[in-house]
């Protein structure tokens, strides 16, 4: 299923991929392959070069790889309480 996302949404979701990734310590390329997508799949992604929005099915399985509840990539965090 795909969602379509405003660029404020999008840009929250894609930095929050990028900060729960880096917080579990995971390697965008080992990330991109444990989805079974090519090597680049979360860089381009983390830096917005997917023309395409993520489906949900994708958020989750990134947020299963990473570890944390799917909420947590579509919600605003608060840095100083992560």
């Amino acid at each position: 299923m795909r969602i379509k996302v405003d660029g404020k949404a999008r840009k929250m979701v894609i930095s929050n991929i990028k900060y729960y990734r880096e917080k579990a310590n995971i390697d965008d390329k080992d990330l991109s392959i444990k989805l079974g997508r090519k090597e680049n799949f979360i860089e381009k992604l983390e830096n917005d070069e997917w023309k395409i929005e993520p489906t949900l099915n994708t958020m989750a399985l990134i947020a299963k790889e990473i570890g944390i509840p799917i909420e947590l990539l579509v919600k605003e965090r608060d840095d100083d309480h992560e």
